[in-house]
């Protein structure tokens, strides 16, 4: 750059800068600057050749930074320079190619570097790319056309890395150019290297013939005829030549070469794929080929992937060659080669699952699954390739598929395995894993679905020893498998029917999925009974000591079997459904517990019959009620590890949700609250209940809040917060840790009660210490393996008590009644705030919080007889007890809306969630209701405990919620407020609570509801007491919060009676003449309390405010 050369500005010459930037945007953004720059300056005074200042600048650095060694410096600089040429029109291939020709030479003299040659041409390169991409080369004649090829030809004879990058610019020019100009301006330049045809062709002059024969045909034809034996470059008979110019191009690896995917193009268009695969692309993948042919192999497939549409090309092209590559994939292997297989792999999958053509499918999982190849492909190479091809099988496919796993199950000829295979049990396994996921597919029909069912279940239970044809799938396992793969398929088939179970068809009601899911347990439960009588040919895999099965199963038969008729011919879920479901689990039951399952069996006989009597049929002289025995069935169901179980538990407690009474929900809640998985009265032992030691519970945890969270150690102990004051003597020494230590020490133990004072000191050598260390430790690790065992058997019984609450979220989801409520909602409270105490129970808390806000949400309690507001009551009263002892304010927003609910269960009105609730359904509660009263009082009292300030009060939030949603039912305690609100006692801060009472009662619905003769006394009531509160202040003891409180009761009086003198004018001339002492907010309510003269001079005040203003 000359050095009279006039510098732009600096804002555009920090746009050069940030153009070598490495944020892609912040690129993009500086190149808009320029251009926007130079577009700004265009009218500028001229130079000489047409160009102002600032655009010579700016050409001269966009070529010179070319060059550039920094990194992204040439991404920046030709992209900013590409678009220079397509926007500035003065700007013309000539000068550009005279900036690059200038620019080449060095700066210095002496030898230059081999890395600033490198720099320099490469940024000719660049430069001439710029011209081709921005389409300026092809508008100033042919002459600059064929300047750019000759130089691009030069410089790929320079450096081996840039022939591809010149080859391709050149490609793009032959693309661009008008057959004339290809002729006149690009031929010439390449015309002898084309006549030297397939004996010195190398891959450069492939690519730059293959794109002149397709744009340019006409004009080589002759060409080609002469020097390449035809017009038709990729053709059969060239393909041998065509394959020694793809092995070759293997050289530029990892880069592939330009001239493979003009090729592949070339073959696509022709659709000889497999012709083209066997002869070129085949001998890269067999024999002991090179990494870098194998990887071009495996690109040259995915790029013809989207060709391979015929199912039998596609299995031509993955067996062997494919199938070999992908067998050979290891898991966890990150090398170059295996990337790529796990690529193609992943591409392979997602072309076949969305093909749409079923036949492509099983050609793809056929070959696959053919050798090298194995349906354990998965497995063995880490991948999930079979596993995404069967997700997405269309139904055609799914059903072949399937029919294929049953044979492979017997053993029978099929592609997926072979019989005399190494790991047949493995892949046994598989199929049996398969089935489970396809038969629960929607696309399968009936009879294929029961049919995968009975050979599931005859594989998990029975073993055949003769073959009979007469009953399904009834034939000899000719091979010798391990038992691991009958536990395999008794997995598979649990969960199977487990998913049947809770499957979701969308556009299929729940009640229609149910039914055609008993009616194939009904049928396989029918086959079962074949299989157990028929001995001779058949025989359990694990037959019960001493016990036959087949009578109980029989009679189990015949009772569903009159279920079955009756649950036909219901409309909706009734409690055929739920018992029907009860007897198909315990018919499996049958044969993996026998023992446990033939007493339930017993209880489920006889709560069946007496479900089916009517209620004034039954005596007490029959035991109890029929529904706490299935309740106990359901909860024994809960504690199992079976998925189907937790399963068939809800379904039917959500059947006989209606069914349901107090002593059945006790049941429950002692689960809730059992402390150990046995207890000295069974199953469910209870622990102590909330209300009995609540106060002691919750000061444990605000005094775990206040000190924060313990040691780490006490934390691994699981030691309770209590006990951290006790002092150290007093802590028991568990008896079995005694007697272990005692007996590592051996003599030198000390004996407890006795005087060893006198006794002599044992002594012991080295090696004994090192072994009494050794067994010291011992014992002292049998410890910590009892405490990981407590806690493991801790964390079942949460297990267990969130399991249990699924049954609880059954009943208030399709049956919530009041006693429901009363029972529940305090051991719901209860495990919630146990995740507040132990940290241990979180996960417990927090699914009990769930179930609490589910049971808050409900829209309407189901009526129940003989109900009776006692108890709501005292549960009411508990909730607002404890409500006084929790700070949390989450947990005190939990125990309101639970308060809520109880209140409207208490007034027997439509309830209505009280998370939604409008005031007007709130409000509507009828006159003479049991247990108003007692709410009331309850209420009142909650309030003067928090006015007198008492220790333990009801929190603010509580209070003011229930007064503000049962504003009607609470107009008594009005009274009551405007009574300590004149007070001369109560202190400041309680009377604001007071008016903040009534500001949150009175509102617009209030007065609609209430009687016009209650309100005109409320307002009287309210003018005495607010005047006579108002008239006690004085100047120098203003309260700005308490008198703003009072003023929003009186503008919210006023609002919703405006004739209503709230307050006395001497009152509101007293507070005016204190007004600069009151906040903003009370100025502004005294402003629309006063008279119109007092008005007036506050608007004359105003003014000269104003004018005041405007004067400074």
């Amino acid at each position: 750059m000359s050095s009279l050369q006039k510098l732009p500005g600096q804002d555009l010459l920090s746009c050069f800068t940030k153009l070598s930037e490495g944020n892609e945007t912040e690129r993009i953004q500086a190149t808009k600057l320029i251009l926007k720059r130079l577009s700004q300056n265009s009218s500028s005074e001229q130079q000489a050749n047409g160009l102002n200042s600032d655009v010579k600048y700016s050409v001269n650095r966009l070529v010179q930074g070319l060059s550039s060694g920094r990194k992204f410096a040439r991404q920046g600089f030709s992209t900013a320079l590409c678009q220079m040429l397509r926007v500035m029109e003065c700007i013309d291939s000539r000068l550009i190619l005279s900036i690059i020709k200038e620019k080449s030479k060095l700066s210095h003299a002496g030898k230059p570097s081999k890395s600033e040659v490198s720099n320099i041409l490469l940024g000719q390169v660049c430069g001439f790319l710029a011209l081709i991409h921005s389409g300026r080369l092809f508008l100033d004649g042919d002459e600059a056309v064929q300047e750019v090829v000759k130089q691009l030809l030069q410089l790929a004879s320079k450096r081996t890395h840039l022939q591809q990058i010149c080859r391709s610019g050149i490609a793009q020019i032959i693309a661009k150019v008008s057959s004339d100009q290809f002729v006149g301006s690009v031929l010439p330049h390449l015309e002898a290297e084309f006549h030297q045809g397939w004996k010195a062709c190398v891959p450069d002059t492939l690519y730059l013939l293959l794109t002149a024969n397709r744009h340019h045909h006409s004009k080589v034809k002759k060409l080609l005829k002469d020097s390449w034996s035809g017009s038709s470059l990729i053709s059969e008979k060239n393909y041998p030549q065509v394959a020694n110019i793809v092995w070759a191009s293997t050289s530029c690896h990892p880069t592939i070469h330009n001239c493979i995917n003009e090729i592949l193009l070339t073959v696509n268009e022709k659709s000889e794929v497999a012709t083209f695969w066997k002869c070129v692309c085949r001998p890269l993948l067999t024999g002991d080929t090179k990494v870098s042919k194998k990887i071009l192999a495996l690109h040259m497939f995915e790029s013809l992937l989207p060709s391979l549409k015929d199912a039998s090309v596609m299995e031509e092209i993955l067996v062997p060659d494919i199938v070999t590559v992908v067998a050979s994939l290891r898991p966890k292997r990150t090398d170059e080669l295996s990337v790529r297989i796990r690529r193609m792999m992943a591409l392979l999958g997602r072309y076949v699952g969305e093909s749409g053509s079923a036949d492509l499918q099983l050609a793809s999982l056929r070959s696959l699954m053919t050798t090298p190849g194995s349906c354990m492909l998965d497995s063995h190479t880490g991948t999930s390739l079979l596993a995404d091809i069967i997700a997405k099988l269309l139904p055609e496919a799914q059903k072949k598929v399937l029919a294929e796993l049953m044979k492979a199950s017997q053993i029978k000829q099929s592609w997926i395995v072979a019989s005399e295979g190494r790991r047949l049990g493995e892949c046994l396994q598989w199929c049996a894993r398969e089935m489970a996921t396809l038969v629960i597919n929607p696309n399968i029909d009936h009879a294929d679905m029961l049919a995968c069912l009975q050979l599931l279940y005859l594989r998990s239970f029975f073993t055949v020893t003769i073959p009979n044809k007469s009953i399904p799938f009834c034939t000899v396992l000719n091979a010798d498998v391990q038992p691991s793969y009958y536990k395999c398929v008794l997995d598979t088939f649990m969960k199977s029917v487990s998913k049947l179970l809770t499957v979701n068809i969308k556009g299929v009601s729940r009640l229609s999925q149910l039914n055609g899911h008993m009616d194939l347990m009904f049928s396989l439960l029918q086959y079962g009974q074949l299989l157990l009588t028929s001995p001779g040919h058949l025989k359990l895999t694990n037959p019960p000591d001493g016990l036959q099965i087949e009578e109980e199963w029989g009679q189990l038969v015949q009772v569903v079997s009159e279920i079955d008729i009756k649950r036909k011919g219901e409309e909706r879920l009734s409690g055929s459904h739920a018992f029907e479901l009860l007897y198909f689990h315990t018919a499996l039951q049958l044969l993996i517990e026998p023992d446990i399952a033939l007493e339930t069996l017993q209880d489920l006989h006889v709560c069946y019959k007496r479900s089916c009597k009517k209620r004034k049929l039954l005596t007490k002289e029959d035991g109890p009620a029929w529904i706490e025995v299935v309740t106990e069935l359901l909860l024994s169901l809960m504690f199992k590890g079976s998925a189907m179980s937790r399963s068939v538990a809800n379904i039917v407690m959500a059947t006989l949700a209606e069914h349901v009474t107090p002593q059945a929900l006790q049941l429950i809640v002692e689960a809730l609250q059992q402390s150990s998985l046995t207890s000295e009265d069974g199953v469910v032992g209870v622990e102590e209940s909330m209300d009995s030691d609540m106060e002691d519970d919750m000061d444990t945890s605000e005094q775990q809040l206040e000190e924060g969270s313990s040691s780490e150690e006490e934390e691994e102990d699981g030691d309770d917060e209590e006990d951290s004051g006790v002092e150290e003597e007093s802590l028991s020494v568990p008896e079995e840790l005694k007697a272990n230590v005692k007996a590592a020490l051996g003599e030198a133990a000390v004996i407890e009660g006795e005087d060893n004072s006198e006794q002599e000191d044992v002594e012991v050598s080295d090696s004994e210490m090192m072994q009494l260390d050794s067994m010291l430790a011992a014992a002292f690790r049998s410890m910590k393996r009892g405490k990981q065992v407590d806690k493991d058997k801790q964390r079942q019984l949460h297990t267990f008590k969130i399991r249990v609450l699924d049954l609880v979220d059954m009943l208030i989801k399709h049956h919530p009644t009041p006693s429901l409520l009363t029972m529940i909602v305090l051991p719901l409270v209860d495990r919630v705030v146990g995740g507040i105490r132990n940290q241990d129970e979180q996960t417990l808390a927090n699914r009990a919080h769930n179930t609490l806000m589910l049971l808050c949400k409900v829209k309407k309690l189901e009526p129940e007889e003989g109900s009776s507001s006692d108890r709501l009551l005292e549960v009411l009263q508990l909730l607002i007890q404890f409500a006084a002892k929790v700070s949390l304010p989450d947990l005190v927003t939990d125990v309101t809306k639970c308060c809520i609910l109880v209140i409207k269960t208490i007034l027997q009105q439509p309830s209505v969630s009280p998370l939604k609730t409008r005031a007007t359904a709130a409000q509507n509660t009828p006159s003479t209701v049991r247990g108003i009263d007692q709410v009331v009082s309850m209420v009142r009292d909650a309030v003067f405990a928090l006015l007198n300030s008492k220790k333990a009060h009801c929190p603010a939030p509580l209070l003011h919620t229930l007064l503000q949603r049962f504003t009607k039912l609470f107009w008594p305690l009005t009274k009551n407020i405007l009574a300590t609100l004149e007070s001369q006692d109560c202190k400041v801060f309680m009377k604001s609570q007071c008016a903040n009472f009534l500001l949150l009662m009175i509102n617009k619905q209030t007065v609609s509801e209430l009687e016009a003769e209650r309100w005109s006394e409320f307002v009287a009531s309210w003018k005495t007491s607010a005047t006579k509160v108002l008239a006690a202040v004085n100047e120098g003891d203003l309260k700005k919060s308490f008198v703003e409180e009072v003023l929003s009761v009186c503008i919210r009086v006023h609002q919703l009676q405006p004739d209503t003198e709230v307050l006395d004018e001497d009152v509101l001339e007293r507070l005016h003449s204190q007004r600069s002492h009151l906040s903003q907010t009370s100025r502004a309510h005294l402003n629309k309390l006063m008279p119109d003269l007092t008005v007036e001079e506050r608007r004359v005040k105003k003014g000269k405010k104003k004018e005041a203003k405007t004067w400074d």
